[in-house]
């Protein structure tokens, strides 16, 4: 379940991680775009916390925190459905334009290519989110379609927004397989799955 790479460290969440999850996801700029609302308290931080805990039994539902020298800078998390998996993450904003979203991203997309049965991720993106987006297309995420009006935003005042459809396909190619920034300790990913 922990996933090492360069530079970060993605591993599940534990009890006594609360403090800083508040840290990155009571920042107004960080969740701007997102689809949960903003943690108004550290009780909000404790809920997400232990739902991301259980979520990991079924293994449908995976949340890793995303942790650098300095300790947990955000998180990575992905919904599997069979072959297909939505997958999103937030960073800290003193962590943007660090490569730190690519690393994640790369990290999580080859560990599910080897031990899971995924073989097609999705991320939604507010198409205003520029950052975002280059992040995804980086990370070889293709623009599939652009669902106007999706939702509303709840960070943005409910403010509907438009979202840009990304997919990308996995597959274990020979320079894949044989990269040395993936390692998994632990269970393989998604083992646990209906």
């Amino acid at each position: 379940a922990r996933l090492r790479g360069v530079r970060l460290i993605l591993r599940p969440p534990q009890r006594v991680d609360s403090h800083a999850i508040y840290a990155y996801a009571s920042e107004p700029l960080v969740t701007r775009y997102l689809a949960w609302p903003r943690h108004a308290s550290l009780a909000d931080s404790e809920c997400f916390l232990l739902r991301a805990i259980a979520d990991w039994s079924c293994g449908e539902n995976l949340v890793w925190l995303i942790e650098d020298e300095s300790g947990v800078v955000g998180a990575i998390g992905v919904r599997i459905s069979a072959v297909n998996a939505g997958i999103g993450y937030v960073l800290a904003s003193n962590r943007w334009g660090q490569g730190y979203a690519g690393e994640a991203l790369q990290l999580v997309g080859e560990a599910l290519s080897r031990h899971s049965p995924v073989r097609t991720l999705w991320a939604l993106c507010v198409e205003e989110n520029i950052a975002s987006t280059r992040v995804l297309e980086k990370g070889g995420f293709h623009v599939d379609r652009t669902l106007n009006n999706y939702f509303s935003c709840p960070n943005e005042g409910g403010r509907a927004v438009d979202v840009v459809v990304y997919t990308r396909s996995l597959g274990i190619s020979r320079k894949r397989h044989q990269s040395p920034a993936v390692v998994c300790d632990g269970s393989p990913v998604g083992s646990v799955m209906k």
